[in-house]
Parts: C-alpha cells; structure tokens; sequence
C-alpha cells in the first residue's frame, strides 16, 4: 500500500471490517452497531498506507444516508455509489436530503445492469463487447471533457485481459494527445469544492461582452469554452490566462490570480446576450 502511495496512487477503505456481513446488514443496523467496524476499518487502513483516508467504497454498494455526513467527519469527501448510476461525480441526495457541504458521490457506471468485470463475466458478455464498450467511455470523457467512474476488481481483470490492455493502450493515447487524463475521487472532489467557490460573470457593454471571474484563493486552472461562431479571439485585460482555439470554441484556461477579466469581441452583426453569472453554481 505504501508503495502505491508513493507512486501517486490514492489509498481509500472499503470498509467496514469484515465485507459482505457489514455490506448486508448496515442497511437494517443502527447506526451505532455498524460504526465501531467502520472506525476499524480506517485505523487499519491508515496505519498501513500512512496516509490519511481520503476517500470511500461502500461493501457490496450498501451506503445508506446516514454514513454520509459520519464519512465527512472523518475527513472523508469522496465516496463511491450505486445512485444516480452513470453519472458525472455529483453532490448526491439520499432521503430527500443533499450530502454535506464538501461531499462528492461517484457513481459508478455500469454496463446495462452489470457493475464489475465479474459480473459481466458470469452474464456471459463478450469479451469484444467489453473492450468495445471501456473504449466508448474513454472516448465520451474525452469529447465532452467530463468524469466518469469505471468500477472493477483486479481479479475481474483477468477475465478480460485483452479489453482491458486494449483499453489501457487506447486510453494512453489519448492522455498523449491531451484529451484525457486519470484523476482520484479525492483529486477531483478537491478541485470540485474550489471550483464551488469561483464567482464568475458576464455581461454586454461597448459593442462586445465581457467576463469576469474571481476566487478567494486561486483561479488557476479553470477553464471556460467559448463557441467561436460567436467571439473572435478573446482578450486578457486582468489576470492570467491560457487562450487556445479548440475546434469551434475558445478555451480559456485560468493561471495564478485571484481575479480575471476578460473582452469578448463578437463576430460582426452578432446580438450581445444578456447577463450571466454562476450565483448558485454547482458542477
């Protein structure tokens, strides 16, 4: 375990102690018997890798509300879940009730209603058809520049060696080609709570549109899309940024500083809109 810490890999619980009792029962349980074999679970973790646990599974998917806000007290932010199947990462309702500030759920994305490799193994899934499917998501991540949670066991990798070489491969390419990159839960649920706390505006004024953006910390690294059938190529009046031309759009790409601003200038004969501002943002 530590030597996947050292190599940048992130090391979470799986936990509560012993896999499928506390997977099967925490549902129907009060809270206080199931505890004692989570805290369990995060000490044994936490002493082995050396790290603090930053992030969570739930045994046999078996997650209910209550463990949420229990997780976020112990310094846990990123859990995975079997809700809101196939989503990007989202801040969850459980109960009708939305997870605490600062808690990222990650659904996994499952294959029809098959969540891990073994699964689609004992379903009798083609190989071909796996392979197919892993390069898809890899593809859809990178086209629409969104996160997805791809779910497995290493044992399920040998079940389907060549889709998952294969997938390793395809998506190593596009890393290359900087359409893709891996991330942790904890890595993206650190850059999703910054990203809640960017304040960002635009409105018309002198024949072009204007956006502004501030951060109580640091704007750097967010990133905007502008469709360029619309703008010409904008222009950097305040603060840092990275200004590139992506296909049909701008991408304008946030440096050091807690304030940009920015010139739209608009295609002639182009309408300027009217304002908008994130004043509830939420990814």
């Amino acid at each position: 375990m530590r030597r996947f810490v050292a190599r940048g890999d992130e090391v979470g619980s799986h936990g509560g102690w012993i896999h499928n009792a506390f997977g099967r029962d925490v549902g129907t349980r009060k809270p206080a018997a199931s505890i004692p074999f989570l805290e369990r679970n995060l000490q044994a973790v936490r002493a082995a890798s050396g790290k603090p646990v930053r992030e969570y599974s739930a045994p046999l998917g078996n997650h209910p509300a209550w463990k949420t806000p229990w997780l976020r007290d112990q310094g846990i932010q990123a859990y995975y879940f079997t809700g809101d199947i196939g989503m990007a990462p989202t801040r969850s309702y459980q109960d009708g009730k939305r997870s605490p500030s600062g808690m990222w759920a990650f659904p996994v994305l499952s294959y029809g209603a098959h969540a891990s490799f073994e699964e689609t193994s004992f379903a009798g899934i083609a190989q071909r058809d796996i392979g197919a499917w892993l390069k898809d998501v890899a593809d859809f991540c990178a086209q629409y520049r969104t996160v997805r949670l791809v779910y497995f066991h290493p044992p399920g990798v040998a079940l389907f060696p060549d889709a998952f070489r294969d997938w390793l491969q395809h998506t190593r390419q596009l890393v290359d080609d900087g359409t893709l990159r891996w991330i942790t839960m904890a890595g993206y649920t650190a850059f999703a709570n910054e990203r809640l706390a960017v304040d960002w505006s635009t409105r018309a004024a002198d024949g072009a549109e204007w956006l502004e953006a501030d951060h109580p910390r640091s704007l750097a690294h967010f990133a905007w899309l502008l469709p360029a059938r619309r703008y010409d190529a904008p222009q950097v009046l305040q603060g840092q940024a990275e200004i590139a031309r992506q296909g049909d759009a701008w991408r304008v790409i946030a440096g050091p500083g807690t304030r940009l601003r920015l010139r739209l200038p608009l295609h002639a004969a182009t309408p300027p809109t009217a304002s908008i501002s994130n004043a509830s943002a939420s990814p």
